[in-house]
């Protein structure tokens, strides 16, 4: 029988992301001439609640396995509260991902919270995933 060929994966947001261009170190620019204000763009393929909370840091690490096609792994998210009385974050989903568990590190405590959550049904290609956030655990960004 031949051997399970896992792949780990892992990305960070504190690594450097790769070259956008064939050239090493480029970046896009901005363009000349003044910015101009724009309106909040709405995503209405979106069901997230992305503009409550600010990202202070995102760590994914995945699993491949190729051999029974199946993906494995854990996020973690840093996020800070945009406003008082967030109490549920809202992500975009899929019905094929199965979520095992969702827990919260909250200041102060050793372990960390299991929290509960719900999927619904949002779209034909998607789902909300909402995690009901503990109140303890939440301070605004300031």
């Amino acid at each position: 029988m031949a051997d399970v060929q896992q792949t780990p994966t892992s990305l960070c947001c504190c690594r450097k992301s790769p070259p956008v261009s064939g050239s090493p170190g480029f970046r896009p620019s901005a363009g000349p001439g003044p910015r101009t204000p724009r309106c909040p763009l709405v995503d209405v393929t979106s069901a997230s609640n992305f503009r409550c909370f600010t990202l202070r840091h995102l760590h994914l690490d995945l699993r491949i396995n190729f051999a029974v096609k199946e993906l494995s792994g854990w996020l973690v998210l840093d996020l800070v509260p945009m406003q008082p009385g967030v109490q549920t974050l809202v992500l975009d989903s899929h019905p094929s991902l199965l979520i095992q568990s969702i827990d919260c590190k909250v200041p102060g405590q050793m372990d960390p919270l299991s929290l509960t959550y719900r999927v619904d049904p949002f779209t034909d290609y998607g789902s909300s995933l909402n995690i009901s956030l503990p109140p303890n655990a939440l301070k605004l960004a300031g």
